[in-house]
């Protein structure tokens, strides 16, 4: 929220941004209709005006089953501990790639020990994580390229 800098001045305009997440697209639409009626409402009282602005929307990352294996196999492989968290809305662009081919993405930990989380201030990656993930991702290349392992296609 970005109200002014004084306390005991009102602030000519007020910016309040944040992040909307999915799984359903009708929530999605639900959720910005009840937004703009929450300000509506509350931009009424005060005698105020609003503008709701979506800048951008990204879908929902939807993997599929064979390449998902692939990468999972890929990472037993090489060592890591796979760990499915089941649905997880997090906010993607990589989203746009799985819309058009059939796609598997993986999350890496990279925090390192006294390190703040991802997205925080004090947030440094731990760079073992680069190698692990190159690895990762080469073992999953060659097993495809070796045409072993899951076959390209949805589901």
């Amino acid at each position: 929220i970005d109200g002014g800098t004084a306390a005991n001045v009102i602030a000519s305009t007020v910016t309040l941004r944040g992040t909307l997440r999915w799984i359903d697209p009708a929530v999605r639409d639900r959720a910005l209709a009840r937004i703009e009626d929450i300000a509506a409402g509350v931009c009424a009282a005060l005698r105020v005006s609003h503008e709701l602005r979506v800048p951008a929307t990204m879908p929902v990352l939807r993997c599929h089953e064979r390449p998902s294996a692939l990468l999972s196999e890929a990472a037993e492989s090489a060592g890591a501990s796979v760990i499915d968290p089941g649905v997880i809305p997090a906010s993607e662009d990589f989203a746009n790639v799985a819309d058009r081919i059939p796609t598997g993405f993986i999350m890496v930990g990279a925090g390192g020990e006294g390190c703040g989380v991802h997205h925080a201030p004090d947030f440094d990656i731990d760079e073992r994580a680069i190698g692990l993930t190159t690895e990762i991702l080469a073992r999953a290349a060659l097993t495809r390229l070796n045409g072993e392992g899951s076959a390209p296609g949805p589901g």
